[in-house]
């Protein structure tokens, strides 16, 4: 499919595409796994435990609170981590992806067969179709007919309401509960979805009244703080992955429907490179410290539809933007009729 506007020509391909055209440019070691990268485990298990023993021995609530903002962001990286080895770029074999990547998810209340599903299956297989990817608003026609996300719209960065601008702090553990909750079409079986439930309703309630039994701080300091943190450091990402991007309902184009965001590069490697989010889709399997060659190569090849830009200003533009789609290409807040074009909106006729 060809997009054609003056002095720009924009070839819409496919995932497959892409990956025929540059795997042969890319060295052997980039696909194969890269197991050193558990290091991160344990260097961030270590940091949790030595904050959590930090938070009950030392008697400064200021003191906590730095401990308690140092287990999210390893939680957050964390995230990043399980991301990486259940996408099966870490360690090999089933069983020790699974233990890992829940041990990785644990504090979602999430264990790996429902990231498996949601983000492996759903999300890479879907990317930016309206009814399909669990990570895209949809239509405003989903909108007008359902309740729900008229009650979603409105926590919705770019809705405008003051409750928005919490979203980033917690979003993702609202839209793993309702993953596992209000979709059982994710799951296998019966028999799974309710282990997932159980495993659930253990971390997200067990180990909270636990902590409020032995001291209401510890509740704050040793949970409620940093899954907020942790949040923030996913949603960070998620919500400037795809949501300023075109819906792409026919042709999945991860150089148009996805973004590739910018910061400091010790804070990239820092993250793990979860920042090279077009590079991802391109090759879920790839070592991400070889994602700065794909990019590379990818703006040898197609300048004209590459997506990147500054973190920070992707983020803006998130919450000065609506969520639902009035077409492939034109964002609408569907309460106030406001619009606001996708990126590369100029050049595509989806």
């Amino acid at each position: 499919m060809i997009v054609q506007e003056p002095n720009k020509t924009i070839n819409i391909m496919s995932r497959q595409e892409y990956a025929k055209e540059l795997r042969p440019l890319l060295p052997k070691e980039a696909f194969k796994r890269s197991p050193s990268r558990i290091g991160w485990f344990y260097l961030h298990m270590l940091i949790i435990l030595s904050c959590v023993i930090g938070v009950l021995t030392v008697h400064n609530l200021i003191l906590c609170i730095i401990f308690s903002l140092l287990i999210g962001q390893s939680m957050g990286i964390l995230s990043f981590l399980g991301h990486e080895i259940i996408h099966g770029t870490v360690v090999k074999g089933k069983k020790k992806i699974f233990i890992y990547g829940t041990l990785c998810m644990f504090h979602w209340g999430m264990p790996a067969n429902v990231w498996i599903a949601w983000h492996n299956r759903k999300h890479h297989q879907h990317t930016q179709k309206w009814m399909e990817d669990p990570d895209c608003f949809g239509p405003v026609i989903l909108f007008k007919k359902s309740k729900t996300m008229q009650r979603y719209q409105k926590l919705t960065p770019g809705s405008g309401y003051f409750r928005s601008y919490f979203f980033l702090f917690y979003w993702f553990s609202f839209h793993t509960m309702l993953m596992i909750f209000k979709t059982p079409g994710l799951f296998k079986s019966k028999k799974e979805h309710l282990y997932t439930k159980l495993f659930y309703f253990t971390v997200m309630i067990g180990w909270p009244l636990i902590l409020l039994i032995f001291n209401p701080l510890y509740l704050v300091t040793l949970w409620l703080i940093p899954l907020a943190i942790s949040n923030f450091f996913m949603m960070g990402y998620i919500a400037t992955n795809h949501f300023l991007n075109p819906s792409t309902n026919k042709i999945n184009d991860p150089l148009i429907n996805s973004l590739t965001v910018r910061s400091f590069k010790w804070l990239e490697a820092f993250h793990l490179h979860n920042n090279f989010h077009v590079e991802h889709h391109l090759f879920p399997e790839l070592n991400p410290k070889y994602a700065p060659l794909v990019q590379k190569l990818l703006l040898e090849r197609w300048p004209e539809k590459y997506q990147q830009m500054s973190h920070i200003k992707a983020l803006k533009l998130v919450y000065t933007t609506p969520r639902f789609y009035k077409t492939e290409t034109k964002l609408m807040d569907p309460r106030t009729g406001n619009l606001a074009d996708t990126l590369l909106a100029e050049y595509l006729d989806l």
